[in-house]
């Protein structure tokens, strides 16, 4: 490759129609799967398309300033200049927009929390904030109307790291530039395969930037021939396939991340302004307005359904949202956007958004310190877990009763155990012992796969937190399991339908020695119950519960469909705690009782609730004891 080939025969591009298109698509994709409408079931993988197409267009930009400047240092100022001006003020507007409207929306601890994320996505550090919390598709995430600027945060965080690469790219450093970057392609994506679950890290979708970057390397240094324009429907199909094929239970990033990738490729690599589904008017509309249509549509759904309290939509929920959604969209890329397209912007409109900006991160950061100390006093959750860990401490563990029962699993047996122990009437003479293991660790019990043994090796030697908690949990569940015999044993989790794949290994495990397995189904999750008390205050005992009925996650009737099937293949038991919870003949499930919390969060018991649910679970479950 001769020196300086890139620069010598690039030259500037003019105004790509196929990839406005694509962004159009893919913010189609991210808010379709938003809204939970169950048709684009892996909806997500728009944000993996922006990425893509942000390698490629900022490598496009920064070698059209380097043109110009002749000096890296300069073209990196100049860059950065750019896209601050670019992505800054439309996130200030929406954290200010977003502080004044969910002040009027929220109860007082959501706003706090909240306040929290504001000051964190205003610097672009978001992923890492998320990074403990729950996942991405939770019913929590009703709390977290700046939850998608992860990916924003990860985007900046990549553009201080994509400068140093092309160092190399302009110092003909080729070798070292094509070398390190497929390094890194590879470790991105065998990491995102190993360490699944975790989307709000930068380096997992890293790929996804480099091959956006290799893709504009191809087309002005090797060869500037586009393929036919046919082939962009290609990638138009093979990007809604991923979006049908993908869900929640497939691993994500790593391999398949390279479906949509490819997808977006192939558009980006096709003649331009040929294909009618991303040339049309709307999705080029749509592609012009893709980054404020994505700043706002979440907002939006969040402050819909939390006023609402709706979990699914109807048609003309739908058509509410996204006319506000496009209304704001609008209004933010034409007075906040466009203002800043050019570096030339008057002093007074750069004053009014460094204000805003600096209002909402002062704001967010001293109003929710100053009330973090009185909302953490009167935390609910937080008060009842001290209280069950006290009262896990006192139970008496007798050990040598002849009749046993062994409850197995995360919180949610934790939860169980703790009912069990209340009850001094169907159960009264056997022991219970409970031996803790999360649903996650459930795979690396037993016999390993090299891609197990290598996560385990990786993650072990770094000091994960979440692998030494497996591994201390597994050598205890390991030791216990040995001297389990002729006892009842219950295996109980938050289920999901990944942590299922593996709930046979632990079967086999301790289905010996005249054990008598009763697997344990998901009980439902609710909309946040003492959120729910909170936000409707003036609602009755008889009135609140059947409204928790109504909002219940419907998703888990397939968690314990599966369950169920696992139970008949095994010739196991069954303890069915949904029925116990929830009455269906009369539209309602028990999540209060004189004026008594039944839960903590969506799905955890109370210290009253494994009181009050303690006899209606031991009925049912010395039925299918063995003495």
């Amino acid at each position: 490759m001769k020196n300086n080939n890139i620069i010598k025969k690039y030259y500037k591009s003019s105004y790509n129609y196929n990839i406005n298109g694509s962004r159009g698509l893919a913010v189609i994709l991210v808010f379709i799967f938003h809204l939970n409408l169950n048709y684009f079931s892996g909806g997500y993988i728009g944000v993996d398309i922006f990425f893509v197409i942000s390698g490629y267009v900022i490598t496009q930009s920064f070698l059209n300033i380097f043109k110009k400047e002749k000096n890296f240092i300069h073209t990196t100022k100049i860059f950065f200049k750019k896209r601050i001006a670019r992505i800054v003020p439309a996130i200030g507007v929406l954290s200010f927009v977003s502080l004044v409207v969910f002040k009027q929306i929220f109860i007082e601890k959501h706003y706090i929390s909240f306040l929290q994320s504001v000051f964190f996505s205003n610097f672009f550090l978001s992923n890492f904030f998320f990074w403990n919390e729950s996942g991405y598709f939770g019913l929590e995430n009703l709390f977290k109307p700046l939850l998608h600027t992860w990916s924003l945060s990860v985007e900046i965080q990549v553009y201080l790291l994509v400068p140093l690469l092309l160092f190399f790219l302009f110092r003909n450093k080729y070798l070292l530039f094509y070398s390190t970057s497929i390094l890194i392609i590879f470790l991105s994506i065998f990491l995102g395969e190993v360490f699944i679950n975790r989307p709000f890290v930068y380096f997992f979708r890293f790929h996804e930037f480099l091959l956006g970057i290799f893709i504009f390397c191809y087309l002005n240094s090797i060869s500037n021939k586009k393929l036919n324009y046919k082939f962009s429907y290609f990638g138009v199909i093979l990007i809604i396939i991923s979006s049908v094929y993908l869900n929640e239970t497939k691993n994500f990033p790593g391999i398949n991340s390279l479906l949509p990738i490819v997808g977006i490729l192939m558009i980006i690599i096709s003649e331009d302004k040929k294909n009618i589904l991303l040339c049309n008017n709307i999705t080029q509309y749509l592609g012009n307005i893709s980054y404020s249509l994505y700043l706002y549509h979440w907002p939006v759904i969040v402050a819909f359904k939390y006023i609402t309290l709706k979990t699914f939509f109807n048609f003309y929920d739908v058509v509410s949202i996204c006319l506000i959604t496009l209304i704001l969209s609008h209004l933010s890329y034409k007075y906040v956007e466009l203002s800043f397209k050019s570096l030339e912007v008057k002093k007074k409109i750069t004053f009014l958004i460094i204000f805003i900006f600096v209002v909402t991160c002062f704001y967010s950061l001293t109003f929710s310190k100053q009330n973090q100390i009185k909302i953490n006093e009167n935390d609910f959750l937080k008060n009842e877990v001290i209280i069950r860990d006290a009262y896990l401490n006192q139970i008496n563990k007798d050990t040598f009763s002849k009749d046993k029962i062994f409850v197995i699993g995360d919180s949610h047996a934790q939860d169980l155990f703790i009912s069990l122990s209340h009850d001094n009437l169907y159960l009264k003479k056997y022991s219970k012992t409970y031996l803790p293991l999360d649903d996650s660790c459930f795979k690396y019990v037993g016999k390993k796969t090299i891609v197990m043994k290598i996560e385990n090796f990786i993650a072990t030697n770094i000091n994960m937190a979440g692998q030494s908690y497996c591994n201390t949990q597994i050598k205890g569940f390991l030791e216990a399991s040995k001297n389990i015999k002729n006892s009842n044993i219950l295996i109980s989790s938050r289920w999901s339908v990944d942590t299922l794949g593996y709930v046979e290994k632990i079967i086999k495990l301790l289905l010996k020695d005249g054990n008598n397995l009763i697997l344990v189904n998901r009980r439902p999750r609710f909309f946040d119950v003492p959120s729910l008390q909170d936000i409707k205050s003036s609602f009755n005992q008889k009135s609140l519960n059947e409204l928790a009925y109504n909002l219940k996650d419907k998703k888990i009737n397939r968690i314990n469909y599966l369950i169920k099937s696992i139970v008949t293949n095994n010739n196991l038991k069954h303890l069915d705690l949904m029925n116990i919870i929830c009455v269906d003949k009369e539209n309602k499930c028990f999540v209060i009782n004189d004026d008594n919390l039944l839960f903590i969060d969506n799905d955890h018991f109370s210290m009253f609730g494994s009181k009050f649910f303690s006899s209606k679970i031991s009925k049912k479950l010395i039925k299918l004891t063995k003495d």
